[in-house]
């Protein structure tokens, strides 16, 4: 029985992967553009003149750079959500086969 259900399992998984690696770049292609705005953000305040506080220039670099990607960036969060929204469904999956195969191990206390 176990055979079974390991073969069962593996299928599903199998197929599973190749989608994981076509989401699993949103989210890393959503993490690269957003760093990137932000680094050019900060590049033009640092150019126009805000740099006498390192502080303040990074502050406004990640607010104004947060600010456009509201904008800028839907299509790449979406994909992004949906990324890690597929990897935990995923594990939801998994871990619901395992515990069926193994409440499937499990024999009925014998009835007298």
């Amino acid at each position: 029985m176990r055979e079974e259900a390991g073969s069962e399992q593996a299928e599903p998984i199998a197929v599973d992967e190749s989608a994981a690696q076509s989401t699993r770049f949103g989210l890393l292609r959503y993490t690269a553009v957003r760093l990137a705005l932000f680094v050019a953000v900060t590049a033009v305040l640092w150019l126009i003149g805000i740099r006498a506080n390192l502080f303040l220039l990074l502050a406004l670099g990640l607010v104004i750079s947060g600010f456009i990607s509201l904008f800028a960036l839907n299509r790449t969060r979406d994909a992004a959500s949906a990324s890690v929204s597929g990897t935990f469904g995923r594990i939801n999956r998994r871990i619901e086969q395992s515990a069926r195969a193994e409440d499937s191990e499990r024999e009925p206390p014998p009835t007298e």
